[in-house]
């Protein structure tokens, strides 16, 4: 292609280009990146089979656990500063989980486009807003005249970690049709979070005053509340965080570092592996399994945790006898431990073998609860009412 202008003239490969028309492209070329990109969100649980009416094969649906969340992009190479938002199911893809995007709103017409062209992203027209109210985090969508979703929260409430997260995340996206009556094509993209400052919470967020808390589930039986503080995070605002929670009856801990998954889930990450690889290998059934780590390791450790309990397994002498004396062996039986995939096979095996837990989801998770306050009450972590001494309201 050529042209002129003026008497000069200009050449152009369209098939070397990356959008078109060539001249006036409707986005800049990549690479991209979003620095200080703040983010508002949402997470709830909803119809499983709403869910999985709206996420397309390969992509598998097991916990119908759904994020809304809206974005604001200050620098975003190539695309200015824009706002985005959208609902995101979180699925399953080859024993990856994954984000799938349901619907993204966005007000920047090179962001659409962008979106649409390179990453596939379902991207369209929108006008999401975050912002500061007074002291409270409003986030809207309005599609048209209409406000669809409005959503608030107070600004005091945790933020993510204020530095660049490095948990990576695996973005899924349909990448064509059906190809003759086969299933459709899906492709995952991994995003290092890392490679793009963020901030989870509010505009105008001081990174000192961000940080990051993870509850664990169920949160309003269970105690434990991870906090992690960013590497400018002002200790104050982590301490005042704490006593917050200590003030709920919670039981905060503070993290040294960032690390995925949090401390609480990848520890039982790493029990339920080798819980699923003894199943899978017939050993015992999902119940039988259960029923050994509920009447052993689940009592003990209710009591005193795993250092604590090796601690005292060395008698006299403490972890330096038990290590002495069962080091090797330990060390022996960590070469071999299962290394499960959550392939077909095994996956159909492990829900076929749920189906004989003696009644519907409902029921279970009320026995559980009802076991796990009778539990707390003895060992005086019933939430409620702070604990005396940490009354104080806070401030």
């Amino acid at each position: 292609m050529s042209g002129g202008v003026g008497g000069r003239r200009a050449t152009c490969d369209p098939l070397t280009a990356f959008s078109t028309p060539v001249h006036a492209p409707a986005y800049a070329p990549p690479p991209y990146k979003f620095t200080d990109r703040e983010y508002f969100r949402i997470v709830h649980r909803t119809d499983l089979d709403a869910v999985r009416g709206v996420v397309p094969q390969p992509l598998t649906v097991v916990d119908p656990v759904v994020r809304f969340e809206v974005i604001r992009m200050p620098d975003s190479t190539g695309f200015g500063s824009y706002h985005e938002c959208g609902q995101i199911a979180i699925v399953d893809h080859d024993g990856r989980q994954a984000d799938f995007n349901i619907g993204l709103y966005v007000d920047s017409v090179s962001a659409i486009v962008g979106g649409r062209e390179l990453g596939g992203y379902p991207k369209t027209g929108g006008t999401p807003r975050l912002y500061l109210d007074s002291d409270t985090l409003v986030a809207t969508l309005d599609y048209g005249t209409l406000r669809t979703s409005p959503g608030h929260s107070g600004r005091g409430c945790g933020r993510g970690a204020g530095e660049r997260s490095r948990t990576p995340r695996h973005q899924a996206r349909v990448v064509g049709g059906d190809r003759g009556g086969g299933a459709t094509p899906c492709a995952t993209a991994q995003l290092e979070l890392g490679d793009s400052g963020h901030r989870d919470g509010g505009t105008h967020a001081r990174a000192g005053a961000a940080f990051d808390r993870h509850p664990f589930n169920p949160p309003h039986l269970v105690p434990l509340v991870e906090i992690v503080p960013g590497g400018h995070t002002d200790p104050a605002v982590v301490e005042r965080a704490s006593r917050f929670y200590r003030g709920l009856g919670k039981r905060p801990q503070v993290l040294a570092k960032e690390v995925p998954g949090f401390v609480a889930n990848r520890l039982q990450a790493a029990l339920f592996r080798e819980a699923i690889h003894l199943v899978t290998e017939g050993v015992v059934t999902e119940q039988e399994l259960d029923d050994i780590v509920t009447g052993s390791i689940g009592m003990r450790w209710a009591a005193a945790g795993p250092f604590r309990t090796f601690h005292l397994g060395g008698g006299p002498g403490g972890l330096p006898a038990f290590f002495r004396h069962l080091g090797g062996a330990l060390e022996e039986w960590w070469g071999q431990l299962g290394t499960p995939h959550l392939d077909g096979p095994t996956v159909a095996l492990l829900n076929e073998q749920a189906q004989n837990f003696g009644g519907g989801v409902a029921e279970l998770a009320a026995e559980r609860d009802a076991a796990q306050i009778a539990v707390m009450r003895v060992l005086g972590e019933l939430p409620g009412p702070a604990r005396e001494g940490e009354k104080e309201r806070f401030r």
